[in-house]
């Protein structure tokens, strides 16, 4: 009792000046004139339910051209509670650090409406791994490897997510000078805490997956914003530059010859024509550019009484580039896949209150769509004799053994006519935060 007296005393004393503009542009202020304490806190917990909706298609041969046909739908819901602490070290100059906790992370599967396991091209499909056809034995793909196909599986993932670390700096204030923007420049880091994501890995509601992927993030960013009258309009340009640790999964870890299709090439894999490298078949996470612009409306602002509310409209465009990770087909063929480059937009209304000096809450609601993309796209190789082609082996060209052929690559999912596409992507996501800022 005696540290919650300490604490609520604590409150009552600390007055930190956060500078000036909409919310994406605030920071902590410390070492303020009249700050009772030198440092001051913004601490913010929320909680975050996002729900992901999409149809999965395979590329299918009908009547000599390629189309799409409706294989797969998929329903994920993740729900996470971000905690984030936020100290004024200086003037508009703030050190933050956030940490999400997975609660639930679930993955459902099912037939749409209009396919069967009578229709479906997985259960009809006649072409094996290696690039071979049999219908007689190679209907669907339960057999090794990718025989983690189940049309109406059910994944559950929970943990401790990974820790970002950052500071901030308004290197412009309207509130110390009316005349001017506030600008914020910022770098985020975010250290790769939690255990990688191993999808060939079987789980369930009591057992669990991981949820990281061994991967640390740059985030440089800049952002703006100008209030005029009851008008806060913003800008926030960012970019997201992964780079892998040690740890990372690879599709040859384990036992490749029950994920991959050459596990030979694999390193170590026994053909010495080989030149694959771990990191050739592991990890790849995509570069990620990203702009938020909005604005903020004031329909209630007493800064005498330390009261606001605002209406935040905010629309947000994210490019994915290509890479190799855990996407939506995953789960169904137990490995990382190449995944096609795509777009990820949204629109997000949101709420913003405070009710007095030290206290903030904030709800938004948003709407986001990515666009087509393909979610098996493999490369098939690398020319190494320099013949033109990529050599599979057995082939005149390679009688015994060829290194030239990707060990991930997959005749039943990666060649052309074959791939998983992903469209109708609709997603929803609610979530609440309540700040206290000392």
């Amino acid at each position: 009792m005696k540290g919650l007296a300490y604490a609520a005393v604590a409150v009552l004393t600390l007055s930190a000046l956060p500078a000036g503009g909409a919310e994406l542009t605030r920071t902590i202020s410390g070492f303020e004139d009249g700050m009772t304490f030198p440092f001051g806190i913004d601490l913010q917990v929320s909680y975050d339910r996002y729900q992901h909706r999409a149809l999965i298609n395979r590329e299918n041969h009908q009547n000599g051209d390629i189309t799409d046909v409706a294989e797969l739908r998929i329903t994920e819901v993740k729900q996470e509670l971000p905690i984030r602490l936020a100290i004024g070290l200086y003037h508009d100059l703030e050190l933050h650090a956030s940490l999400p906790i997975i609660l639930g992370w679930s993955r459902n599967y099912g037939y749409p409406s209009i396919t069967n396991s009578g229709t479906s091209s997985v259960a009809n499909n006649c072409v094996s791994a290696r690039g071979g056809y049999d219908c007689a034995t190679q209907g669907g793909f339960a057999g090794q490897p990718g025989g983690y196909y189940d049309a109406n599986k059910q994944v559950s993932r929970r943990g401790v997510g990974d820790l970002t670390v950052g500071v901030a700096w308004g290197v412009l204030s309207e509130k110390r000078d009316d005349t001017k923007p506030t600008w914020v420049l910022g770098f985020d880091y975010t250290y790769p805490l939690a255990s990688s994501i191993d999808p060939s890995i079987p789980t369930s509601s009591s057992n669990p997956g991981n949820v990281g992927a061994k991967v640390q993030l740059f985030e440089p960013y800049m952002a703006i914003s100008k209030r005029v009258g009851h008008v806060d309009p913003y800008l926030k340009i960012s970019a997201t530059i992964p780079h892998l640790l040690g740890g990372f999964h690879s599709n040859c870890d384990d036992d490749p010859s029950q994920i991959v299709a050459f596990p030979e090439n694999c390193p170590g894999g026994g053909d010495a024509n080989a030149t694959w490298t771990r990191q050739d078949t592991g990890e790849k996470p995509p570069y990620m550019g990203t702009v938020v612009f909005g604005t903020e409306l004031y329909a209630y602002d007493a800064p005498e009484k330390n009261q606001s509310l605002t209406i935040d409209l905010r629309g947000t465009g994210q490019f994915v580039s290509e890479g190799r990770y855990y996407n939506e087909m995953s789960d169904q063929l137990g490995k990382l896949l190449f995944t096609e480059q795509y777009l990820h937009m949204g629109a997000t209304f949101g709420i913003n209150f405070r009710g007095a000096k030290y206290v903030e809450l904030r709800l938004a609601a948003s709407y986001w769509h990515d666009t087509d993309h393909f979610l098996t796209n493999e490369n098939v190789g690398t020319d190494l004799s320099g013949d033109g082609k990529v050599d599979l082996p057995g082939s005149p060209d390679a009688p015994d053994t060829s290194g030239e052929i990707n060990p991930g690559y997959d005749f039943r999912w990666d060649g052309v006519g074959r791939r998983f596409r992903i469209g109708q992507v609709n997603d929803f996501e609610f979530s609440a935060t309540g700040v206290l800022t000392f």
